[in-house]
């Protein structure tokens, strides 16, 4: 299944996720208006996603590990955020 979906967090920033998947998430990209330091850890998050399954442990567990193996920064959005959006587009 594929979807798009626009999410705004409480401090306002608004990001989208175009997202295809099946039991496991077969393709993600993430847009939006927030920031990423470097600017490549966006497409190594979008990589690190591949291949999960659709539950929240796993989705917020690959991102972490993913922030932290790269030294990568999230300002105006986190993990939290990007986890319970992909879960809301899976139901």
């Amino acid at each position: 299944m594929y979807k798009i979906k626009k999410y705004k967090i409480k401090n306002g920033k608004l990001f989208e996720i175009k997202l295809e998947f099946s039991d496991k998430i077969n393709d993600i990209k993430i847009l939006g208006d927030f920031f990423i330091y470097p600017a490549e850890g966006l497409e190594s998050i979008e990589t690190e996603l591949v291949n999960c399954t659709i539950k929240k442990e796993d989705i917020k567990k690959r991102i972490d590990e993913c922030l932290e193996k790269n030294s990568i920064e999230l300002i105006g959005i986190d993990s939290d955020s990007i986890t319970t959006a992909i879960i809301e587009m899976s139901e």
